[in-house]
């Protein structure tokens, strides 16, 4: 009887590693040379959204930078303990990240497509039953001339998009259908991807609200 009881205690615990009620979020933010002035904002609301986070959901911040498909470019990448103490122990550790991540440099390129590539190999993996891909950036992608991105195709089933505080270029002041089209090739890019939603959000300080966290 003792046998079954350490038994059935191993799988409650197993369980709860393994629950799927918990959001997964994988936050990207452009650190290229026409965003980079924006990572204050970035930052201030990642901070917001990490206190809104409960036990249980996990989150990756990582970088847009010149050559973005690497794990170089992930700044942290975490799962909240189901205990709540746990959790927010864990959540002050990352403050100190944040702190460091707000010095970054500007990086010369924007290769877009490499983290949204890489961060949706991450989400396809986790167990979680939302999945949420967080974009900081003008969506303006630049590509240093040996990196290849032409024809690339992503798979973002059951993935929401969620493009934050995407800020409008010069070009865009004298041409305002340059930002529209910019958009609208994004949003096919990942609904022809499977992406379950594209979303495009004003306030950064507004994504938990968006998030229903």
């Amino acid at each position: 009887m003792r046998k079954w009881l350490v038994l059935l205690a191993a799988v409650a615990l197993l369980s709860g590693c393994i629950s799927r009620n918990e959001t997964a979020l994988y936050v990207l933010v452009d650190v290229s040379g026409t965003y980079h002035r924006e990572l204050p904002k970035a930052v201030r609301a990642v901070a917001y959204l990490l206190a809104k986070l409960r036990p249980g959901d996990a989150i990756t911040l990582a970088k847009i930078s010149s050559r973005s498909f690497s794990d170089r470019e992930i700044v942290f990448r975490v799962r909240f303990p189901t205990r709540p103490s746990e959790a927010n122990r864990i959540k002050r550790a990352l403050k100190e990240k944040l702190d460091r991540f707000a010095r970054t440099r500007a990086s010369a390129y924007t290769d877009i497509r490499g983290a949204v590539l890489q961060a949706a190999e991450w989400l396809a993996e986790t167990p979680a039953a939302r999945k949420v891909l967080v974009i900081f950036s003008d969506l303006a992608e630049d590509l240093p001339k040996d990196v290849r991105r032409a024809g690339i195709k992503g798979n973002f089933a059951g993935i929401e998009v969620l493009a934050v505080h995407v800020i409008k270029l010069r070009s865009d002041n004298r041409d305002p259908a340059r930002y529209t089209r910019r958009l609208a090739r994004w949003r096919a890019f990942f609904t022809e991807g499977g992406a379950a939603s594209f979303r495009v959000l004003a306030d950064p300080m507004q994504l938990p609200e968006a998030l229903g966290l």
